[in-house]
């Protein structure tokens, strides 16, 4: 059985609590293998780690999340193989997709209200 304290570490191997959120980065050690990783509301910083390419469903919202959405990410999301992509509410600055490509009908993509311009047809 998959400790969950070990898929995801944090640099001074602390997880956050409620009563104090991090407003660190999020570094896992290896490429992430559980399938639904949920790490929305906790004030996380830095860049979003291509480490979570093989998740299935990724909720990441309401962060402090910068720099750009990895490729990695972006490919399997627009094979199929991951269904849930939640990065809104951040402060992503870019994501590279074709404004022309159709998401799968079977996966779900939210970058709402981020650091990003959009594509013009996909206004």
């Amino acid at each position: 059985m998959l400790d969950p304290g070990r898929a995801v570490q944090f640099p001074d191997q602390q997880p956050p609590t409620a009563a104090e959120p991090a407003h660190r980065p999020v570094e896992p050690v290896d490429q992430v293998t559980i399938a639904t990783v949920d790490l929305s509301f906790n004030r996380l910083s830095g860049q979003i780690s291509p480490l979570f390419w093989t998740v299935k469903n990724l909720y990441m919202n309401n962060n402090r999340f910068t720099s750009r959405v990895p490729s990695s990410i972006v490919d399997r999301l627009l094979a199929a193989s991951i269904q849930i992509l939640y990065l809104q509410h951040n402060y992503l600055s870019g994501i590279e997709i074709n404004p022309t490509v159709e998401i799968p009908l079977s996966s779900s993509l939210c970058l709402q209200y981020n650091c990003m311009v959009l594509p013009v047809d996909t206004l």
